[in-house]
């Protein structure tokens, strides 16, 4: 049975329901009222079933989402420090060597260049991939939110 049916239900039983005098207030049967509330509670539409689940959802995939940026910025960070470490110790080598040493220090400034640009390259893509993620959950959570107003506007008439 579907809700809007067992809405009419409700206002059947409030309008059959005897009212009390001098008074807007009906005595109603609560064991059919009970009944009708529990078949309702049964046929709620999958949609809102699935709201809270879809908001569980939402979370972990914010969560999973920072995570993986984190991790990724953290790489990227040990990376850069490592190639520039790296371009460091091979700078010193090269001092003692006088013709070399203006190519070295060349070298050194492009692998710190191309760390720093890779880095903010992985931060690039991982505030996408996070923005991307956090953008689809908004749009689920609309849908979902429309069918809800929906849903409560039917009940309402």
């Amino acid at each position: 049975m579907e809700i809007l049916e067992l809405i009419d239900r409700i206002e059947d039983l409030v309008e059959e329901s005897s009212s009390l005098p001098f008074s807007k207030k009906v005595m109603v049967d609560s064991e059919a009222l009970f009944f009708i509330l529990k078949e309702m509670r049964e046929n709620i539409p999958e949609e809102i079933k699935q709201a809270e689940w879809v908001n569980v959802e939402k979370d972990r995939i914010l969560n999973d989402a920072t995570k993986d940026a984190n991790q990724i910025l953290e790489q990227a960070n040990k990376e850069a420090s490592n190639i520039k470490t790296a371009a460091e110790l091979k700078c010193q080598q090269m001092i003692n060597e006088s013709d070399v040493v203006v190519a070295a220090e060349s070298k050194a400034n492009d692998i710190i260049l191309n760390a720093e640009q890779n880095a903010k390259t992985i931060k690039m893509q991982t505030n996408t991939y996070v923005d991307d993620v956090l953008s689809k959950t908004q749009e689920k959570l609309r849908d979902i939110i429309t069918v809800l107003d929906n849903n409560r506007s039917e009940i309402r008439k």
